[in-house]
């Protein structure tokens, strides 16, 4: 009889921590469930708000300050997760500072969404040659150009790509047609030779 009354001791125990593991995840569900019902329920972001971090993370940008410019731009980023214009700008925030494998992500992020946007692939190519991903850098230039041959800066860029290569002459060859292409412009090849900075992105509606 005892040895009965102990085995049903451990049964009652059992049970009583099945009944509490199935109350935890009951829990646990319906507090997904309504933190889903209170995430589709938050209002859209103020047009306004958006439009003032921009200004503010364009500021800081301009002022290479870019650190704070990220956390401005990732609050936008926050409130709406689409927004093109604050991915660009923080694609180009990355590569300013240096950070060209995170500049890389956010300009792939762009063209996941828009893969014939010529500035997107020229800045993802810029970042992979700043990496030494020099071939992969170098694709990505010429895929800017076959989509849009007069996208300022691309033969410069591919210029300066293929001489980091070793290959002196197509990097010449781009280079005489960044020149013909300022004569054009009347605007002097070399002004961005020192530092290509990414190209802005285009608007997308």
């Amino acid at each position: 009889m005892k040895r009965d009354s102990s085995k049903l001791f451990i049964m009652a125990g059992s049970l009583l921590g099945v009944v509490l593991l199935t109350a935890a995840v009951i829990y646990s569900y319906g507090g997904q469930n309504a933190a889903s019902r209170r995430s589709a329920r938050l209002p859209a972001p103020s047009p306004q708000i958006i439009r003032q971090l921009l200004s503010q993370s364009t500021r800081l940008f301009e002022e290479k300050r870019y650190p704070e410019a990220e956390r401005s731009l990732k609050r936008i980023l926050n409130l709406d997760r689409d927004n093109i214009t604050a991915q660009r700008m923080l694609g180009n925030v990355y590569y300013m500072a240096g950070r060209y494998y995170d500049a890389s992500n956010v300009f792939r992020a762009i063209l996941a969404r828009y893969p014939k946007d010529p500035v997107a692939r020229n800045n993802l190519g810029q970042s992979m040659v700043r990496m030494q991903w020099y071939e992969a850098g170098i694709r990505e230039l010429l895929a800017a150009c076959a989509i849009d041959a007069n996208l300022p800066g691309i033969d410069l860029n591919l210029s300066m790509a293929y001489k980091e290569l070793g290959d002196d002459g197509t990097a010449a060859y781009y280079l005489s047609l960044a020149e013909a292409d300022a004569k054009r412009r009347n605007h002097p090849a070399g002004g961005t030779a020192a530092e290509p900075a990414p190209a802005q992105e285009p608007d997308h509606e």
